[in-house]
């Protein structure tokens, strides 16, 4: 728990290290503090995620999904997100697909936006 206070690279660094080498509990842990402290460095193991055979660790992955979206993002990584979106809304889980659509209208609101409205 101490990462969570952190929130550092080398917090979200050692969250994947524990993801690769740890057993399936530990595994899932370690995603879902990564989670929690997730911003756009981490957007290139969110596939990862989606695609464990874990739930558990698929649901987190969009979890950290969502924290990423939150926080500011230029727009490669907004791509990138939205391509995840994807993945996450042609998954067979529907609850993951409902709130998936529910993470690309937060991703609208928060970054569209600041594209017709420069400041």
């Amino acid at each position: 728990m101490v990462l969570s206070i952190i929130r550092s690279k080398v917090a979200m660094e050692r969250c994947y290290e524990i993801y690769k080498t740890a057993q399936d509990t530990e595994k899932a842990y370690a995603v879902f503090l990564l989670a929690s402290i997730a911003d756009v460095d981490v957007l290139p193991w969110v596939r990862e995620f989606l695609d464990d055979e874990n739930q558990s660790i698929r649901w987190n992955g969009l979890v950290a999904l969502r924290t990423i979206v939150g926080g500011p993002l230029g727009d490669a990584a907004i791509a990138t997100a939205k391509q995840l979106l994807d993945k996450a809304e042609s998954g067979s889980d529907p609850e993951m697909r409902q709130r998936a659509k529910q993470i690309r209208s937060q991703l609208a609101m928060d970054h569209e936006g600041l594209r017709t409205n420069p400041i």
